[in-house]
């Protein structure tokens, strides 16, 4: 009797140990923030999340501080970068905290307002040198059936100077914001394979051309 009476200590004990341990590893001051909420509407299609809506384990500077392999996605609709518990619930990082963070394999700045032509948030990490290229990323979303909402994206694009931005509505941009270099962007444009790379991997790739050079 006294060895079943022990027993059922020590399983209770250990289980209240597992309970705090699983516990202490969501005590970090990342995790104390608001639960996100919920979207006024039940069923929609697409998604709110910039790209879908599986969380992935990510890398974030959180008040100045590096938190490895956690659980990340964005909320481009809202424009805030949520945390995942573990399937317990969804907090939403503030924004006056968050520095840099990679996700996905995309690097993310969150920028305050020392960028002029730009609103404070989040924008995903192009090229980063003297110049930058950033990527905003937008969702909208509207009953384009007439009956369930649906979620679209609105993408744009940044060239960063001298801390002041212009939007990039196309490569002649660069020609412009680098006149001296206005033909051999355009020579440089022509040598690639157009139909096989992206606006992203364009303007990056124009940029690294542009450092080169300059």
């Amino acid at each position: 009797m006294k060895r079943f009476i022990l027993a059922v200590v020590l399983f209770m004990v250990l289980c209240g140990t597992g309970t705090l341990l699983g516990q202490g590893m969501y005590d970090k001051a990342i995790y104390r923030g608001p639960v996100a909420l919920a979207y006024p509407f039940k069923t929609y299609k697409g998604t709110y999340y910039a790209f879908d809506k599986q969380f992935e384990a990510s890398d974030v500077e959180y008040n100045r501080k590096w938190y490895r392999n956690v659980e990340l996605n964005l909320d481009a609709c809202r424009d805030e970068l949520c945390l995942s518990m573990g399937g317990r619930a969804i907090i939403v990082l503030s924004k006056d905290l968050v520095g840099r963070f990679v996700f996905g394999g995309r690097n993310f700045i969150c920028l305050k307002d020392e960028t002029s032509g730009l609103d404070p948030g989040y924008y995903q990490v192009l090229y980063d040198g003297e110049d930058k290229v950033y990527k905003k990323i937008i969702k909208k979303y509207d009953k384009t059936d007439g009956i369930t909402q649906e979620f679209y994206p609105l993408v744009k694009y940044y060239l960063v100077q001298d801390n002041k931005a212009v939007q990039i509505k196309g490569y002649g941009i660069f020609g412009k914001v680098y006149k001296p270099l206005k033909k051999e962007i355009k020579r440089f444009v022509s040598s690639l394979d157009r139909r096989s790379i992206s606006e992203d991997n364009l303007y990056a790739a124009i940029m690294e051309f542009v450092a080169r050079k300059k």
